[in-house]
């Protein structure tokens, strides 16, 4: 099954986050802020991470750069989202405007359950990978790229919605 981390201070938006992507198939994490997300990436290898860019502490830009700079998390999408503009400079892997509805949620997430499951999906060119083109996945959902699964029990500060899926420095 495919894994999940998503990362948001607000919880209201994590449990619809979790919700949606329960829908979709995903096994969910959830973490309120990077540090705890950080734990939880030390003993799991979701297929995808959801982080707002603005969180307490570490923002989500920079958790994607950590993210991005792991040996074995580099090929984790990371989809950030904001209610402010897109950051200029960022290592994620598409952008997610709030405010969202649910058809917008379902719309982004999507490339990643059939890159998941094997097919092609929307991304911007990696070394290793056979899709080049970025695609826009709606007008307020930006995507570019998807990846691998693992189940452990997540740390403290961290909750699992249904089941878990490793940030070690590269």
């Amino acid at each position: 099954m495919t894994a999940a981390l998503i990362v948001d201070d607000e919880p209201a938006i994590l449990r619809l986050i979790a919700m949606v992507l329960r829908d979709l198939g995903f096994e969910t994490l959830t973490a309120t802020d990077a540090e705890s997300a950080t734990e939880v990436l030390k003993s799991s290898k979701p297929d995808l991470v959801v982080t707002d860019v603005r969180l307490p502490g570490i923002s989500g830009v920079e958790l994607a750069k950590r993210i991005k700079a792991s040996r074995r998390l580099a090929k984790t999408p990371v989809l950030l989202m904001s209610a402010f503009a897109e950051p200029q400079e960022h290592e994620g892997d598409g952008f997610i405007a709030k405010p969202f509805d649910i058809s917008e949620l379902k719309e982004a997430f999507s490339p990643y359950i059939e890159a998941s499951s094997g097919q092609a999906a929307p991304g911007r060119r990696r070394s290793d990978q056979k899709t080049a083109s970025p695609g826009a996945v709606s007008a307020r959902a930006v995507s570019r790229t998807p990846t691998a699964t693992s189940t452990k029990a997540p740390p403290s500060g961290a909750t699992r919605s249904t089941a878990a899926p490793d940030i070690h420095p590269a």
